[in-house]
This record gives C-alpha cells, sequence and structure tokens, in this order.
C-alpha cells in the first residue's frame, strides 16, 4: 500500500503536498521570501524522513513572473542542496509570463547543473512521466505517472479562496 497524500502547506497561492520522496507545489504566484523559507524547511525535513533521497515537482499555474534577488538566491540553494531524485519545473502559463518563468528557470538549472536530474517542462503530462522515471531509477519503485499527477491534482484541490 503506497503511503497517503500530506498536506504540508496551504496558502492562496502556494499549496504543497508529498506522498513518500516526492514534493509537488502548485504556484498561482510567484513566491515570496517567506515561502521559499518555508519551502527549504520542508525540504529539510522531508530528506531526515526519506535518507535516500527526494524529489520535487512544481507547476506554476499562474502569477507575474517578478523574482527579487532573495528568492533568486534561495531558489539557487533550494537546486543545489536539495532533492537528488530528481527536479521538474512545470510552467503551465502561457504568453509571455510563462515564457519569462522558463527563462528564469533554464537560467537557474544551468547554473546550478549538477549530478541530478533537473528539467522545464510545458505540460503537466510529460513532467509527470519523467518524474515517476526519476524516482524509480532513484530507487523508489512503484511510481507511475498517474501517482504523480495525483499529487497535482491534490495540491489543486486543497487551494483556499482568495482572502
Amino acid at each position: 500500500m503506497s503511503p497517503a497524500i500530506e498536506v504540508l502547506h496551504r496558502d492562496p497561492t502556494l499549496v504543497i503536498c508529498a506522498r513518500g520522496p516526492l514534493m509537488v507545489a502548485n504556484w498561482w504566484e510567484a513566491p515570496s521570501e517567506a515561502q521559499m523559507r518555508l519551502l527549504q524547511g520542508l525540504a529539510d525535513a522531508r530528506e531526515s524522513r526519506f535518507p535516500g533521497g527526494t524529489a520535487y515537482a512544481q507547476f506554476v499555474l499562474a502569477g507575474t513572473p517578478s523574482f527579487s534577488p532573495d528568492v533568486r538566491k534561495r531558489a539557487e540553494e533550494l537546486t543545489t542542496q536539495h532533492f537528488s531524485l530528481g527536479i521538474a519545473h512545470v510552467i503551465e502559463m502561457g504568453g509571455l509570463a510563462g515564457a519569462a518563468v522558463r527563462a528564469f528557470l533554464g537560467g537557474l538549472l544551468l547554473l546550478t547543473r549538477g549530478s541530478k536530474p533537473m528539467k522545464v517542462f510545458a505540460e503537466s503530462a510529460p513532467a509527470a512521466d519523467w518524474m515517476a522515471r526519476c524516482l524509480r531509477m532513484g530507487g523508489e519503485p512503484g511510481w507511475s505517472t498517474d501517482d504523480v499527477l495525483a499529487l497535482r491534482e491534490r495540491a489543486a484541490r486543497e487551494r483556499p479562496a482568495s482572502v
């Protein structure tokens, strides 16, 4: 039996869910520094529970692509220090905003490229398929595309109403 999905954080602009070593975040706005600190703390806690490695998939659904220097620094730290099994950045926004976010994350990947798998996607299904493969290759058998998409959908359902 697979572990239950845990809701780790929910606010109007960010919901983070996890199952086993995989954390999934749905973003509806560019991150604040406080949200990035929170994400770092959750990543630390997840790695304590899963010393064999963790993975992260973030789905950017909406928002204004504005990243402060502190957010950029924390994003770089997260990318280099966490999620050894893989990181998927899924930018589902279209237009110039989506292109700006993809450019930021593409640059981040170039700066932080190490031995872990990292990739930027425009659609959730190919990203979920890739992430499931990363998890299986990292010693986490049984992960499917549907398992990853279920986490994304759960995060979408957990979003509270805006205040």
